[in-house]
C-alpha cells in the first residue's frame, strides 16, 4: 500500500544526485537574478530629463543641480565602508533588496519635490541605496560560486553582468 507510486505526477528518483548532473547549474538562478540586478539599476531614465525637471519643475537652477549632484555622489563614497560591512554581517540578499527599496524611494522623492531639499534628501536616498548596491552584488556571486567550487567562473561571469548592465 504504501511502497505503490502513484500515476499522477512524477516521480522523485532518489538515486539521482543533481549536483552530478552535467546540466545542473546550481548558481543559474543567482546569476539571473543579479543580471537583472544590475540591468535594473542601468536602467537612468532620470538622466536624460533631470536638468530640466529640476529647473522647470522645481526651480532650481544649474549650481543647485550639481550641489544636489554633489551631495548625491559625497553619500555614496562616504557610505561605501558602512555599507560593505552591513553586507557581510547582514545577508547580502537583503541589503541588495534594501538598496533597491531605498533607490525607488529616492526616485519617487523627486516627483512631489519643490524646493533644493526636497532634491537633497532625494539625492541622499539614492546615493544610500547605490552603496547598498556596491559590491554586495559581486560579493554575493562570488558565495555563491564558492559554495559550489565555481570560483573559476567568477571573473567570466561578474565581466559579463557588467557588459549587460
Amino acid at each position: 500500500m504504501f511502497n505503490q507510486r502513484r500515476s499522477d505526477g512524477p516521480t522523485h528518483d532518489p538515486t539521482h544526485d543533481p549536483t552530478h548532473d552535467p546540466t545542473h547549474n546550481p548558481t543559474g538562478r543567482t546569476v539571473a537574478l543579479l543580471n537583472g540586478v544590475i540591468v535594473c539599476r542601468s536602467l537612468v531614465f532620470l538622466v536624460p530629463v533631470i536638468v530640466p525637471y529640476f529647473a522647470l519643475r522645481i526651480g532650481l537652477n544649474f549650481q543647485q543641480f550639481l550641489a544636489s549632484e554633489a551631495i548625491f555622489a559625497a553619500t555614496v563614497v562616504s557610505l561605501e565602508v558602512p555599507s560593505g560591512w552591513l553586507a557581510d554581517v547582514w545577508q547580502r540578499k537583503w541589503v541588495i533588496v534594501l538598496g533597491g527599496l531605498v533607490s525607488a524611494l529616492g526616485v519617487a522623492l523627486f516627483i512631489p519635490a519643490d524646493s533644493f531639499a526636497d532634491t537633497v534628501l532625494a539625492q541622499i536616498l539614492m546615493g544610500l541605496g547605490i552603496s547598498l548596491f556596491s559590491g554586495a552584488d559581486s560579493a554575493l556571486l562570488y558565495d555563491a560560486l564558492h559554495q559550489h567550487g565555481q570560483e573559476e567562473r567568477y571573473r567570466v561571469i561578474e565581466s559579463r553582468r557588467h557588459g549587460v548592465g
